[in-house]
């Protein structure tokens, strides 16, 4: 605070200070992990926010409320202005620092244990100022109780994490594959990536659109997607050799020793050995096609499914969005074949990646293939090699007859799924 301490500290010990618990039972009872809950208010009165007493009455009712166990209270009195009370919790803490001369009060409560600091902070605040801005995160332990999912700048969403099943920092990424309330969920540098509860939506929406233009589907070419349901598709809708190149081992065996979806152990064993069917390779993908591509290897269909571009030039995998990559893998093209790509989100304050990726497969292929699963709120774009007058008539045809029946995907859908949204048609236009 911008203000002298006043030397008169109105302190207050509510127990006996030799019944505290020791360190060694709290640390025993309580573990190394806990939510911390922050509050800022904005318009509560200056008498409110001077009021020393009424503000330690408000902590100690609220911690009552609450049922934690409080240690210690101290108070301290500012001049000219200005209140702080801090509470020590067996569970942790709790404190309200106050700016009466600006109208702010913030407080915030940190509980491990089975105290949810939530109804502790709310009873802090309640009835002061009008305006509030209310933020949680998890902390301590090794095993994260949420995640922060960041989705555009300012803006994030949080994973509730009910358990960890795995965790490891690979080579390449932080992996993570916890249990939320969309089952068991892939988490990839902090980004979900498939969960038990949509994981299929987003597989469909990253490959039948492909197996609907394309004239075959008998070699297919994969680049990422670690879970490995992309190879099960593509065999479902009779591809008889599938290629899939991901770079990071460690993750793919980590999906398919704990994901209920996607490979199983022995799969990754079997494919990486190579079988008829499906040949496993751990490898960069930018390498291995231009290996291919001196060993004249082709493809009817060849879909990425990798982390989304970044901003930061220095992260290898944004190498596999650039036009050159993608001309190399347009030479692996059957002449009637096509390349997928997951495209990020048409949400307009989102939508960057997916207007990068739309205009330079424009500037590629003869035809271009907007598709969005609105269930998963996700968009594909697909890039085709021969030029297709009527891409929804040969998708809708194509449908009818395709070994797979999908489960997200019918005609109705495919006529939707396929328009561009208004605002990205202008700023397309805008940018031609």
């Amino acid at each position: 605070m911008m203000y002298d301490l006043h030397r008169k500290q109105l302190q207050q010990s509510l127990t006996d200070p030799n019944k505290l618990t020791s360190n060694e039972e709290l640390q025993k009872n309580y573990p190394a992990s806990g939510f911390h809950m922050m509050a800022d208010v904005w318009g509560a009165s200056k008498t409110q926010l001077n009021d020393v007493h009424a503000l330690q009455e408000r902590m100690k009712n609220a911690i009552v409320k609450v049922g934690a166990t409080l240690l210690k209270l101290e108070a301290v009195q500012f001049e000219p202005n200005g209140v702080t009370i801090v509470a020590v919790l067996a569970e942790s803490h709790a404190s309200i620092h106050t700016y009466p001369e600006k109208g702010v009060l913030m407080a915030d409560a940190f509980t491990c244990g089975d105290i949810d600091p939530e109804p502790l902070l709310l009873e802090l605040v309640e009835g002061l100022g009008e305006e509030r801005v209310i933020r949680r995160t998890a902390r301590g332990d090794s095993f994260p109780c949420h995640i922060e999912e960041e989705l555009s700048p300012g803006l994030s969403r949080i994973w509730e994490l009910q358990s960890v099943i795995a965790q490891k920092k690979t080579d390449y990424q932080n992996v993570l594959i916890a249990r939320t309330h969309q089952g068991v969920t892939l988490f990839c540098n902090q980004e979900r990536q498939s969960s038990e509860l949509t994981q299929l939506i987003y597989h469909e929406g990253q490959f039948i659109p492909a197996a609907l233009l394309a004239s075959e589907c008998q070699n297919v070419l994969i680049i990422g997607s670690s879970e490995g349901v992309i190879t099960q598709l593509a065999q479902w809708c009779g591809a008889q050799r599938v290629v899939h190149v991901d770079i990071d081992r460690e993750c793919v065996e980590l999906c398919a020793e704990h994901l209920p979806y996607g490979y199983k152990p022995f799969d990754v064993e079997r494919y990486a050995e190579g079988t008829p069917e499906v040949q496993l390779i751990f490898a960069d993908g930018f390498e291995t096609v231009r290996k291919m591509q001196t060993e004249g290897a082709t493809f009817d269909i060849i879909v990425m499914d990798l982390p989304d571009e970044e901003y930061d030039p220095n992260l290898q995998h944004n190498r596999l969005y650039e036009p050159d990559f993608l001309r190399d893998l347009q030479t692996l093209l059957t002449p009637q074949g096509v390349l997928i790509t997951q495209a990020g989100c048409a949400s307009y304050w989102r939508n960057q990646t997916l207007l990068r990726t739309y205009q330079r497969f424009s500037n590629l292929f003869p035809t271009t293939v907007y598709f969005e699963m609105t269930e998963q709120d996700w968009v594909w774009v697909i890039g085709c090699r021969s030029k297709l007058e009527d891409p929804l008539t040969k998708m809708q045809a194509r449908l009818k007859n395709l070994d797979y029946t999908p489960e997200y995907i019918d005609s109705k859908l495919l006529g939707a799924a396929t328009v561009l949204p208004t605002g990205l048609r202008r700023l397309l236009n805008h940018t031609v």
